[in-house]
């Protein structure tokens, strides 16, 4: 459940995302029972609550408050932030190049020392940087955004797209 009003504290009007059901695993793996979240559009930057709650042995959907036998319910914090390329007079002459790419990135006009990529729902995706060359290879083909951190903490974002 996650509260995207931000007024609910007992999730009874929230957004419910079912994980699915995990059957004769000890350990719980969260990797059994993936989920995506999409946040609203429009949905403002912020903190927004968000609670998970499983039940042993119960095929029924759990309620998120209140009592439960052999349940768990863990409370997380859900950050909605923006993603913006915005260009000022100090970072114009920074350059990728080919873009669109199909295998490798390369950066004119900036050194690198970190690198990450978004894709279009702000997922992180991770990518190996060899001095000013991003490899790009494995990304899907699509749209997305490269931030780059200088030495002395400087970001540069820009757009580009994997054919």
């Amino acid at each position: 459940m996650i509260d995207w009003n931000g007024n609910d504290p007992n999730f009874t009007s929230a957004t419910a995302y079912d994980l699915g059901t995990i059957t004769n695993n000890a350990n719980g793996a969260p990797s059994l029972s993936p989920v995506a979240i999409t946040v609203p559009a429009g949905q403002p930057a912020g903190s927004y609550r968000m609670r998970i709650r499983a039940v042993f042995g119960s095929t029924t959907v759990p309620v998120p408050c209140g009592n439960q036998n052999w349940s768990e319910a863990e409370d997380y914090t859900i950050v909605v932030g923006t993603m913006g390329v915005t260009d000022n007079q100090s970072n114009q002459a920074v350059q990728i190049y080919p873009n669109p790419t199909s295998d490798v990135l390369n950066v004119k006009g900036f050194n690198p020392k970190n690198v990450q990529v978004f894709d279009i729902s702000g997922k992180r995706i991770d990518v190996k940087i060899d001095g000013n060359v991003i490899n790009t290879s494995k990304l899907q083909t699509g749209a997305y955004v490269i931030q780059m951190t200088d030495a002395n903490g400087n970001v540069v974002s820009r757009r580009f797209s994997k054919n």
